[in-house]
Protein backbone atom coordinates (compact mmCIF):
# COMPACT_ATOMS: atom_id res chain seq x y z
CA UNK A 1 0.00 0.00 0.00
CA UNK A 2 1.52 3.45 -0.89
CA UNK A 3 0.14 6.63 0.17
CA UNK A 4 0.89 10.29 -1.30
CA UNK A 5 -0.74 13.44 -0.19
CA UNK A 6 -3.95 12.08 0.46
CA UNK A 7 -4.35 9.40 -2.25
CA UNK A 8 -4.29 5.45 -1.52
CA UNK A 9 -2.96 2.96 -3.38
CA UNK A 10 -3.03 -0.87 -3.41
CA UNK A 11 -3.72 -3.60 -4.96
CA UNK A 12 -4.78 -1.95 -8.71
CA UNK A 13 -7.07 0.32 -6.28
CA UNK A 14 -7.16 4.09 -6.48
CA UNK A 15 -8.96 5.81 -3.77
CA UNK A 16 -8.85 9.39 -3.08
CA UNK A 17 -10.12 10.97 -0.56
CA UNK A 18 -9.58 14.50 1.55
CA UNK A 19 -8.92 15.54 4.86
CA UNK A 20 -10.60 17.64 7.49
CA UNK A 21 -8.58 20.05 8.75
CA UNK A 22 -8.75 19.45 12.29
CA UNK A 23 -7.72 15.93 12.95
CA UNK A 24 -6.79 14.90 9.47
CA UNK A 25 -9.78 12.63 9.45
CA UNK A 26 -11.42 11.52 6.08
CA UNK A 27 -14.25 13.15 4.64
CA UNK A 28 -16.73 12.13 2.27
CA UNK A 29 -18.94 15.33 2.58
CA UNK A 30 -19.25 18.71 3.39
CA UNK A 31 -18.49 22.01 1.18
CA UNK A 32 -15.28 21.52 -0.27
CA UNK A 33 -14.54 17.70 -0.30
CA UNK A 34 -15.01 15.07 -2.05
CA UNK A 35 -14.26 11.55 -2.46
CA UNK A 36 -13.63 9.10 -5.53
CA UNK A 37 -13.04 5.18 -5.72
CA UNK A 38 -12.07 3.46 -8.70
CA UNK A 39 -10.81 -0.30 -10.00
CA UNK A 40 -8.07 0.04 -12.17
CA UNK A 41 -6.55 -2.55 -14.36
CA UNK A 42 -2.77 -1.04 -14.44
CA UNK A 43 -1.75 -3.38 -17.49
CA UNK A 44 -3.85 -2.26 -19.77
CA UNK A 45 -3.78 1.04 -21.53
CA UNK A 46 -3.16 3.75 -18.77
CA UNK A 47 -5.91 5.98 -19.92
CA UNK A 48 -8.61 3.63 -19.41
CA UNK A 49 -7.73 4.07 -15.39
CA UNK A 50 -8.38 8.28 -15.64
CA UNK A 51 -9.85 10.33 -12.69
CA UNK A 52 -10.62 13.62 -13.13
CA UNK A 53 -10.82 16.65 -10.62
CA UNK A 54 -12.55 19.74 -10.91
CA UNK A 55 -11.02 22.42 -8.77
CA UNK A 56 -13.38 25.51 -8.89
CA UNK A 57 -12.95 27.83 -5.97
CA UNK A 58 -14.15 25.78 -2.97
CA UNK A 59 -15.28 23.20 -4.57
CA UNK A 60 -12.86 19.99 -5.39
CA UNK A 61 -14.68 16.92 -6.60
CA UNK A 62 -13.32 13.71 -8.39
CA UNK A 63 -14.81 12.15 -11.59
CA UNK A 64 -14.66 9.43 -13.57
CA UNK A 65 -16.08 10.64 -16.91
CA UNK A 66 -15.46 14.12 -18.39
CA UNK A 67 -15.83 15.40 -21.64
CA UNK A 68 -15.15 18.93 -22.57
CA UNK A 69 -13.98 21.15 -25.83
CA UNK A 70 -15.13 23.88 -28.06
CA UNK A 71 -16.85 23.86 -31.76
CA UNK A 72 -16.64 26.51 -34.98
CA UNK A 73 -19.37 26.68 -36.65
CA UNK A 74 -19.19 26.34 -40.39
CA UNK A 75 -20.37 28.22 -42.93
CA UNK A 76 -20.56 28.17 -46.55
CA UNK A 77 -19.85 30.23 -49.27
CA UNK A 78 -20.59 29.94 -52.67
CA UNK A 79 -18.15 31.28 -54.73
CA UNK A 80 -19.68 32.21 -58.64
CA UNK A 81 -17.52 31.97 -61.68
CA UNK A 82 -16.94 35.23 -64.31
CA UNK A 83 -19.57 32.92 -66.30
CA UNK A 84 -22.38 32.91 -63.79
CA UNK A 85 -22.31 29.58 -62.29
CA UNK A 86 -21.49 28.25 -58.71
CA UNK A 87 -18.33 26.70 -59.16
CA UNK A 88 -16.72 26.49 -55.61
CA UNK A 89 -18.46 26.25 -52.03
CA UNK A 90 -15.95 27.56 -49.63
CA UNK A 91 -16.13 26.62 -45.81
CA UNK A 92 -15.13 29.17 -43.64
CA UNK A 93 -15.28 29.64 -40.15
CA UNK A 94 -18.26 31.12 -38.12
CA UNK A 95 -18.95 31.74 -34.08
CA UNK A 96 -17.13 29.89 -32.12
CA UNK A 97 -18.87 28.06 -29.00
CA UNK A 98 -17.79 26.75 -25.81
CA UNK A 99 -19.30 23.32 -25.48
CA UNK A 100 -20.61 22.26 -21.71
CA UNK A 101 -17.97 20.50 -19.77
CA UNK A 102 -20.32 17.17 -19.01
CA UNK A 103 -18.74 14.84 -15.66
CA UNK A 104 -20.55 12.12 -14.38
CA UNK A 105 -19.01 10.39 -10.88
CA UNK A 106 -20.43 7.54 -8.96
CA UNK A 107 -22.98 8.57 -5.99
CA UNK A 108 -21.53 9.25 -2.63
CA UNK A 109 -22.30 11.05 0.37
CA UNK A 110 -20.02 14.26 -0.69
CA UNK A 111 -22.96 17.50 -1.84
CA UNK A 112 -20.83 20.07 -3.35
CA UNK A 113 -22.28 19.86 -6.65
CA UNK A 114 -26.08 20.31 -5.09
CA UNK A 115 -24.53 23.25 -2.94
CA UNK A 116 -22.75 24.82 -5.71
CA UNK A 117 -26.05 24.03 -8.31
CA UNK A 118 -28.36 25.28 -5.37
CA UNK A 119 -26.50 28.90 -5.95
CA UNK A 120 -28.38 28.98 -9.03
CA UNK A 121 -31.28 28.18 -8.00
CA UNK A 122 -31.15 30.91 -5.46
CA UNK A 123 -30.76 33.36 -8.21
CA UNK A 124 -26.95 33.86 -6.85
CA UNK A 125 -25.10 33.96 -10.62
CA UNK A 126 -22.30 36.42 -9.49
CA UNK A 127 -21.72 33.83 -6.33
CA UNK A 128 -21.62 30.52 -8.60
CA UNK A 129 -20.12 31.52 -11.05
CA UNK A 130 -16.50 30.42 -10.64
CA UNK A 131 -13.24 29.48 -13.30
CA UNK A 132 -11.31 26.57 -12.20
CA UNK A 133 -9.55 23.52 -13.55
CA UNK A 134 -10.22 20.06 -14.84
CA UNK A 135 -6.98 17.95 -14.04
CA UNK A 136 -6.76 14.67 -15.76
CA UNK A 137 -4.55 11.69 -14.38
CA UNK A 138 -3.80 8.44 -15.35
CA UNK A 139 -3.69 5.16 -13.71
CA UNK A 140 -1.03 5.72 -11.62
CA UNK A 141 -2.36 9.21 -10.22
CA UNK A 142 0.33 11.33 -12.41
CA UNK A 143 -1.46 14.26 -13.99
CA UNK A 144 -1.27 14.36 -17.42
CA UNK A 145 -3.44 17.12 -19.04
CA UNK A 146 -4.67 20.18 -17.28
CA UNK A 147 -7.88 22.30 -18.84
CA UNK A 148 -8.35 26.05 -17.26
CA UNK A 149 -12.23 26.77 -17.87
CA UNK A 150 -13.54 30.64 -17.68
CA UNK A 151 -16.60 31.65 -15.62
CA UNK A 152 -18.04 28.30 -14.94
CA UNK A 153 -21.80 27.31 -13.27
CA UNK A 154 -23.80 24.11 -13.30
CA UNK A 155 -26.55 24.77 -15.67
CA UNK A 156 -27.77 20.86 -14.16
CA UNK A 157 -26.79 18.23 -11.92
CA UNK A 158 -28.11 14.82 -11.95
CA UNK A 159 -28.94 11.81 -10.36
CA UNK A 160 -28.84 8.33 -13.27
CA UNK A 161 -27.95 5.06 -13.65
CA UNK A 162 -25.09 3.61 -15.52
CA UNK A 163 -23.90 -0.25 -15.34
CA UNK A 164 -27.27 -0.66 -12.67
CA UNK A 165 -24.70 1.72 -10.19
CA UNK A 166 -26.29 5.45 -9.23
CA UNK A 167 -24.44 8.36 -10.90
CA UNK A 168 -24.34 12.00 -10.10
CA UNK A 169 -23.95 14.21 -13.42
CA UNK A 170 -23.31 17.83 -13.82
CA UNK A 171 -23.22 20.08 -16.77
CA UNK A 172 -20.99 23.62 -16.69
CA UNK A 173 -21.59 25.90 -18.68
CA UNK A 174 -18.42 27.96 -19.58
CA UNK A 175 -17.45 30.84 -21.22
CA UNK A 176 -13.82 29.94 -22.17
CA UNK A 177 -11.24 26.87 -22.81
CA UNK A 178 -8.07 26.45 -22.86
CA UNK A 179 -5.66 23.55 -22.42
CA UNK A 180 -2.62 23.96 -19.97
CA UNK A 181 -0.94 20.70 -20.44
Amino acid sequence: MKHIAGLTLALGLVSITSTAAAGGLPVNSSLGSSSYSANIDSSSDPASGMVFELQAGEFHVYFSNCTLGSETEVTEHKVVSQKGREDIVQKIPGRLKMNSVVCMKALDSGADLWAWRQMIIEGKLREARKSGSLIAYDYTMAPIATWSFFNGWPSSVSLGNKDHKLVEIVVLAVEGILRDR
